[in-house]
């Protein structure tokens, strides 16, 4: 049997039918379908992950490069991140519209960039929140950043800077 697709409400027996991505996208909710138990997610799918890039791109940027797909410290190679550039410090301003209450993620020095100490400043709706100092040859480090349901998220780093694993919560 197949099944016709709608894009639009309708009635059918006394009861209003709508469509689940419109309703979604309406109320800035990702929709996901899981097929192996044909559930319909709206919202947050149990299990998944909300990436900072996916749902909160910087509006604005200097010297950060969320383009990447991935990047190498300490030898492994992140994901789901950004860095600063090579030689210039930079920042990113993040719109988290009050919803979230932590940020996760792994800062660390680029690869063949451990030769000095480095800063990373946390600001939140423009108010310094957290220093992050990385020692020169630091290994990795896992944060978990309290963002107070903040509405703008600002984070500024020294130059060579990797922020890997951004997840949101």
């Amino acid at each position: 049997m197949r099944t016709a697709q709608r894009s639009s409400p309708f009635i059918y027996n006394g009861t209003t039918y709508l469509p689940v991505r419109a309703v979604g996208e309406a109320i800035g909710k990702q929709v996901t379908w899981d097929g192996g138990s044909q559930t319909v997610y709206l919202g947050e799918a149990p299990g998944s992950r909300t990436w900072l890039l996916d749902v909160c791109p910087p509006y604005e940027t200097r010297a950060l490069y969320t383009e990447a797909s991935n990047f190498k410290m300490d030898g492994n190679t992140y994901t789901h991140g950004f860095h600063t550039y090579e030689y210039y410090a930079g920042y990113g301003l993040f719109n988290l519209n009050g919803e979230y209450s932590r940020l996760s993620c792994d800062i660390g020095h680029l690869e063949g960039f451990s030769s000095r100490d480095r800063q990373v400043e946390i600001y939140l709706d423009g108010d310094l929140s957290q220093v992050i100092d990385i020692p020169s040859e630091a290994m990795v480090t896992h944060f978990d950043i309290p963002l107070h349901n903040a509405l703008q998220l600002k984070i500024v780093a020294d130059s060579a800077v990797g922020f890997a694993n951004c997840e949101l919560s």
